[in-house]
């Protein structure tokens, strides 16, 4: 495969806009680089940090039936895996062998209130919160912080652009700011010869919108996108012009728009190292808004992420909404 090239306009000032946009968070960049996510990733790390260690104290090697099985429940976490784990965990030897772990898999009756009051402090209100504690981690508040989780795109990508805003202390941006239900008349085309589907608008109204939508965001008004998310708009049973999921655009370089994914994962430019996950750029090209970098970009998607230039989740944007 031909890997077309990268074309950029000023990727200093791309750089400039994302290292400040960062600095905004410096107190708890775990906001940006773990996304909706705060509260599963936070008790992932706890675990996976105390379990490792207890493993090599405990003269467990990776190869060994319990790690392996540790490795396969974190990696899915679900029921079966986690029976499969505790199974091994609940015979004598590994009991007595592996305290921690056994604490950390243990019930945890308070965990879907804790994950409530973890998940509140965290996204309510417009100052900079504490990363969240994992000083009584477990396993049943990794897994709940995953169900609260899982669906807070729009609510999280809206509760850091007020968090943002009040930091930039810049208050309500003079407008009119353009607002659209969907983008110039976008509407879905299925792919030919394939299960992708793009959306496609009318080319003049979609110019005018970028352009409307730019003169906005570099006047310092925050825009929350709705998009098609990968390859299709049926991938988690939502149906257009409902969006899938909903990116935070933080700024604009010469038509450029910088957006913060909330998931964060998807989203991390192997050419942009410093940038980190959840930092991600959508395009105006070959008459599409997405994160293509032109027409052979957008070609090149396999199982909802761009080819080249890895990480990119690949989104089309339909739906746009000034932050108030």
């Amino acid at each position: 495969m031909v890997v077309p090239a990268w074309t950029i306009d000023d990727p200093t000032a791309l750089d400039n806009a994302v290292q400040k946009f960062k600095n905004t968070f410096s107190a708890n960049l775990a906001l940006i680089t773990n996304g909706q996510f705060q509260i599963q990733n936070a008790n992932f790390n706890a675990i996976w940090s105390q379990v490792q260690s207890e493993f090599g104290t405990a003269g467990i090697g990776q190869n060994d039936p319990i790690a392996v099985a540790f490795s396969a429940f974190m990696t899915s976490m679900s029921g079966s895996d986690r029976a499969a784990f505790e199974k091994l965990l609940k015979e004598p030897k590994m009991a007595a062998a592996l305290p921690v772990t056994k604490k950390l898999f243990a019930p945890d009756g308070r965990a879907s209130v804790v994950v409530a009051s973890a998940f509140s402090a965290t996204w309510t209100g417009g100052g900079i919160p504490a990363p969240v504690s994992t000083t009584n981690a477990s396993v049943d508040q990794m897994i709940a912080g995953r169900a609260r989780e899982a669906s807070a795109c729009f609510e999280t990508s809206v509760a850091l652009g007020s968090k943002l805003k009040t930091a930039r202390g810049t208050g309500k941006v003079a407008g009119p700011h353009y607002a659209s239900g969907q983008i110039a008349s976008a509407r879905l085309r299925n792919v030919p010869g394939g299960s992708r589907q793009e959306v496609v608008y009318d080319p003049k109204a979609l110019a005018d919108a970028v352009s409307k939508i730019a003169a906005s965001v570099a006047a310092g008004q925050l825009y929350i996108f709705g998009v098609l998310s990968g390859d299709n708009h049926t991938n988690v049973g939502k149906k257009f012009p409902d969006p899938e999921h909903w990116l935070l655009v933080f700024d604009v370089v010469k038509g450029q728009f910088l957006f913060w994914d909330s998931d964060s994962s998807t989203t991390e430019l192997s050419m942009y190292p410093s940038w980190g996950p959840g930092i991600g750029i959508l395009f105006h090209k070959s008459d599409r808004f997405s994160t293509a970098n032109g027409g052979s970009d957008f070609d090149a998607i396999q199982n909802n992420h761009h080819l080249h230039w890895s990480t990119r989740h690949a989104y089309q944007v339909y739906v746009a909404r000034p932050l108030s």
